[in-house]
């Protein structure tokens, strides 16, 4: 039987209880015919099942394979994501072609293309991700190839680690410039330092008032592990306020909501820009809120390993951005010695200055 995904004919044949679906690679439906005659003659003959799985399986049905018992798992921005490349960009450009036909050379040339549209070397690379990601699956536990075209592909360089906090007295001027439902969602973003995601699906049972914490579940969280996310005085008491005040109606579970219903993030994104621009505020989004979070308690000394862990990171790699704010902070510590004091010095003292000085 022949039909059509995009442009391309594909054929599904059924053989010993088994659905078998394959592209023809043709757009001409007479050829398309001839083709498909012949695969359903090597099925039968059974030539076709000592073929190399990577010379006849489509990056197309790894690509739905992937989707379904892969990224279906991951935080759900994950996934939408994944969905929204393999459908804008990658089938497109892979789904005709079998797993065999995929090499260092054809990701180059996709990886040139990209760049040549216009988009960014990060954007390439997060591309690319994904492929690598199915090549590796294809790999490790489905065995349907022996070895990935990205072991011998040198996947673009990016550095994303952008790490941007408030200044002395943006908070206030932010905070000045939100209507009370955003300032409320800021107030709890910079002293929780939780994704936005996670705010704006926050739901009262996830609050523990009595031990002053708050529970992600596993299912919530980016790298799927229970999350609990202290709170302190200022955060506390927004949520309290608002939960004293019955500001959200009893009959809706999400403690930022309009109408019952919780506020989209472009809802969210476009407020928070406009009363950044409102208080002179630059080069600063929501997420910023999260680097602020760990850049303060960084700088007032306390332990990556921490930091971490409040932030929900599996791998420590991502907090050790903030490394280089304690670094900064021992420094300042040092210059201390040098300002504000008149030193003693000892004979000894003058003497070894005497000896280096020239």
């Amino acid at each position: 039987m022949l039909y059509k995904r995009g442009d391309v004919w594909w054929t599904k044949i059924m053989f010993n209880g088994a659905l078998i679906r394959k592209s023809t690679g043709t757009v001409n439906k007479e050829l398309a015919r001839k083709i498909a005659l012949k695969i359903k003659g090597d099925i039968v003959s059974g030539e076709w099942f000592k073929k190399d799985p990577a010379e006849t399986i489509l990056f197309a049905e790894v690509w739905d394979k992937y989707l379904k018992e892969d990224a279906r798992y991951k935080a759900p921005r994950t996934y939408q994501r994944a969905i929204q490349v393999g459908d804008s960009h990658l089938l497109s450009a892979f789904a005709n072609l079998t797993l065999s036909e995929i090499t260092p050379a054809v990701l180059s040339a996709y990886k040139a293309k990209r760049l040549e549209a216009g988009v960014k070397i990060g954007t390439a690379a997060k591309e690319l991700h994904f492929i690598r990601r199915v090549f590796s699956l294809c790999k490790r536990e489905w065995q349907l190839v022996k070895q990935s075209p990205f072991e011998f592909f040198k996947m673009p360089k990016f550095n994303d680690q952008r790490v941007r906090y408030l200044e002395h007295g943006e908070l206030d001027r932010l905070l000045f410039h939100c209507p009370a439902w955003l300032k409320s969602i800021v107030t709890l973003a910079r002293y929780t330092g939780m994704r936005r995601g996670n705010i704006l699906s926050l739901t009262w049972s996830q609050v523990d008032f009595q031990n002053r914490v708050i529970t992600l579940g596993a299912e919530d969280t980016k790298n799927r592990e229970r999350l609990i996310i202290p709170l302190a005085e200022t955060p506390y008491n927004v949520l309290a306020g608002m939960k004293n005040a019955k500001v959200v109606s009893i009959i809706c579970p999400f403690v930022f909501n309009q109408d019952g219903k919780p506020y989209n993030p472009h809802q969210l994104s476009m407020a928070f820009n406009r009363a950044c621009r409102r208080a002179g505020i630059e080069n600063f989004r929501f997420h910023d809120l999260r680097h602020d979070f760990a850049s303060n308690l960084v700088q007032r000394g306390n332990d990556l390993y921490v930091v971490q862990h409040l932030l929900g990171h599996k791998d420590g790699r991502m907090t050790q951005r903030y490394a280089h704010l304690r670094l900064e902070n021992l420094k300042k510590a040092v210059e201390t010695l040098e300002t504000g004091h008149n030193f003693r010095h000892s004979e000894n003292e003058k003497g070894i200055a005497n000896l280096t000085t020239p």
